[in-house]
């Protein structure tokens, strides 16, 4: 069983006979759709209109509404869009597209509203205010295919904007000469030797404490937690190496006690023994005074007569060196 929906519009309250507008039946969206051609010039005058719903078990009709032609103005979505590279500008997309066949452009224009965005990105940028059918991107992503879609609006901002347009895809100019891994290699300013790198391989790869295992390579956790157990290893290490050091050379930092620096000058003093007495010469170490025995002639030739006085300075040995 067909149902058939028609629309009735009629100028103002008491214009002229309503006329007649088919509608069409989407059953995609299970809806009508009622299109009002409306003469340039004639977006000012308020329009009555009603719809007429009806099939073999009967018909009905809704109520009247009247509005003016610009105030529910909606365009059709632009067509045509397309998106090309500019040559040697590996930042920048040629955008343009056309008017849709729907709207007479010779009468009323539309403004246009751009939204793109790379394919690793989720977010658009958008472009307003366009007045042109064309559009050069600045900031396109170098190497990366980019999505980009267009909508219209009534230039003096009458009704509501379009339907976005179909998605149109372009990738920026690449130099066909530079292989892209160039483009996403990295060169240290540091010469290497392989035979070094080859010969240290053990000490410049990290190896995990007992009872863990090293992360798999698509493990970002994984890696994050093995990374911090080296480091948090090293890190006591150092500090057990550090608390040695300071505990091994605390007695040199730290001056010890008056009463030990006494003790440790009188150390430095040693005793030198006595030398064995040396034969008594014929002269006094020190000179002896007349003795009142001596006669005044001096002793008489020949004679072994000693001296009384026989002294010795023992304090000298006695000195400390």
């Amino acid at each position: 069983m067909r149902t058939r929906a028609r629309l009735w519009v009629r100028k103002g309250l008491m214009g002229e006979t309503p006329k007649e507008q088919p509608c069409r039946y989407f059953p995609k969206t299970q809806k009508f759709t009622c299109r009002l051609s409306v003469q340039p010039g004639n977006d000012e005058t308020s329009l009555l209109v009603f719809l007429c719903v009806g099939n073999a078990a009967g018909s009905a009709a809704s109520k009247s509404q009247l509005f003016k032609a610009n105030h529910v103005l909606k365009p059709d979505a632009p067509v045509n869009v397309s998106v090309e590279a500019v040559e040697r500008a590996p930042h920048k997309l040629q955008v343009t597209w056309r008017y849709p066949l729907s709207w007479v452009s010779r009468f009323y224009r539309l403004r246009f509203q751009l939204r793109y965005r790379a394919e690793v990105s989720h977010t658009h940028s958008e472009v307003s205010q366009l007045q042109e059918t064309s559009y050069l991107i600045l900031d396109a992503w170098r190497g990366q295919r980019h999505h980009i879609q267009v909508r219209g609006l009534e230039e003096f901002g009458y009704g509501s904007w379009s339907e976005w347009s179909k998605e149109a895809t372009g990738i920026p100019w690449t130099d066909p000469s530079t292989p892209e891994s160039e483009t996403l290699s990295y060169t240290s300013q540091f010469a290497t030797d392989d035979s070094f790198c080859e010969d240290n391989a053990l000490f410049l790869t990290p190896v995990p404490p007992s009872g863990t295992e090293a992360p798999a390579a698509g493990d970002p956790a994984g890696v994050l937690r093995w990374t911090f157990c080296v480091a948090a290893c090293t890190l006591a290490v150092g500090i057990a190496l550090f608390t040695g050091i300071v505990i091994r050379y605390r007695r040199k930092w730290h001056p010890s006690s008056p009463r030990e620096g006494k003790a440790a000058a009188a150390l430095q003093y040693s005793l030198v023994p006595l030398a064995p007495a040396s034969p008594t010469s014929a002269a006094p170490l020190l000179p002896c005074p007349a003795s009142p025995c001596s006669t005044s002639s001096g002793p008489s030739p020949g004679s072994t007569a000693s001296s009384p006085c026989h002294l010795a300075n023992v304090d000298y040995f006695l000195m400390p060196r």
